[in-house]
Formats: C-alpha cells, structure tokens, sequence
C-alpha cells in the first residue's frame, strides 16, 4: 500500500489541474479543513486527469452529500469525464459505482480498480440529477486499502514554501518596523538634544543679558558721575570768571 495522493491540490481545489468548472461554485464555509465543490450539473463534475498504469489498482475515495436527495437517481462515483462517455468499458475493470447511501452529512466514498491496459481517468463523483451534490477531500492512491486522507507530497512542499515565503514577508515587515521605531528613536533623541541645546542658548543669552544689564547699570553710573564732576567744574570756572 502506498499512503500517498497521487491527485494534487486537493485540500483547496488548487492548481491548475482541476477542470469541468462552469457548473461548480466553491463554498465559503470549509468541512473539516477542505474547500468544498457545489455541483450543479447533474452529468459531470470537478476532476482532475491522471494517467493510470495497466495491472496496478488503485483507491480512488472523496467526501460528498447531498442536501436534497432523489431516491430516483443516485449519484455515482465514475472515472470518465461524465456519464456520457464510455470509453472506460474495455480499459478498467469498475471505473463507475453507484452511492447507494447518500445523505445530508459528509461520508466518505471509494471506488477500487485495476485497469487492464494505461489510460486516461477523471475521478469524480456526478448527481444524476438536478439536486446539487457537495464534494472535497478528493483522494487517489495506490492499491486496495483505503486510508486516511493526506496531502500530495508536492502540496505539502508547496505550504512549507508558502509559509517559508509568507514568513520571510512577516520578518521584512517586523524588521521595518523594527528600523522605523530605531529611526523614530534616533530622530527623539536628536529633537531631546536640540531641545537641551537651546535650552542651554537661552540661558547663556539670559546671562548675557543680565551681565549686558548690569555694564549697562554701571555705564549710567559712570555717566551720571562724569555729569556732575562737569556741572561741578563749570560752575567752579564761572565763579572765578565772575568773582
């Protein structure tokens, strides 16, 4: 038994490889983690292609309900690409199968085959009828055994790199902002200087002043002494003119 899925983004319905779209809307709310698949045809439904090897069996399984269930019609699981094409008939031993117990919650169904020469498959599960069928968890792998779903391998390092990749952008982002704060820091401490410089100017203009004030105290001093020693000598000078 081999535990890996051979189909490719079947978590999200991501890649390129899933085709038949025009009648499948993905939903909002995920199951359990899966992205899950409205259809709305009742022929066909979303798959994707894989080319499978004559002699080796393989698992195919998926999830699926139906809200709205018509005893009438039952939805099948097939390998071909809808209920129209039969060229599976020489190619796979049981490349259709009937869902005989669907209902309104999510149960897993699977389909075991052995094709008898290489060839083209397209798993997937149809309605057989006007009532939409939900789907996810697509899963294909080798052998009779049927297990647990898994991711493709290739998927898997797929996240890892999205994540290694979605990490690297945090850390950018961390590290800018990091180098924006250590700027706004440096800028703080340029504007707490400057601040501090001019607080020390205006001191020293401040004392500057104040010793201006008092030279200038002194000068008036001066002045007003040097005024009365003139009025002092002049009326000394006219005294002796006069007498």
């Amino acid at each position: 038994t081999n535990k890996t899925n051979i189909l490719l983004g079947t978590r999200r319905f991501t890649t390129n490889n899933w085709t038949q779209r025009d009648h499948v809307e993905i939903c909002s709310d995920p199951w359990k983690g899966f992205l899950v698949a409205k259809q709305n045809s009742p022929i066909e439904g979303i798959q994707q292609a894989y080319d499978v090897k004559a002699g080796t069996t393989y698992t195919f399984s998926l999830f699926a309900k139906m809200d709205n269930l018509d005893d009438s019609n039952k939805p099948q699981i097939t390998l071909a690409q809808n209920n129209l094409d039969t060229s599976l008939d020489t190619k796979i031993d049981v490349w259709r199968k009937n869902i005989d117990d669907i209902t309104s919650d999510f149960k897993r169904y699977d389909l075991t085959f052995t094709p008898s020469e290489d060839c083209t498959i397209y798993p997937h599960v149809i309605s057989n009828s006007n009532n939409p069928i939900f789907v996810c968890g697509y899963q294909l792998e080798i052998g009779k055994e049927l297990t647990p779903w898994e991711p493709n391998q290739e998927d898997v390092g797929d996240y890892v790199e999205k994540s290694e990749a979605q990490f690297n952008v945090y850390n950018d982002k961390i590290q800018a902002l990091t180098e924006k704060q250590r700027q706004q820091g440096d800028t703080q401490e340029q504007l707490r200087t400057e601040v501090t410089q001019t607080a020390e100017g205006v001191k020293q203009v401040s004392e500057s002043l104040k010793n201006t004030s008092g030279d200038i105290t002194k000068l008036r001093g001066d002045l007003e002494r040097t005024a009365d020693h003139m009025k002092s000598e002049y009326e000394s000078y006219t005294n002796k003119a006069v007498g």
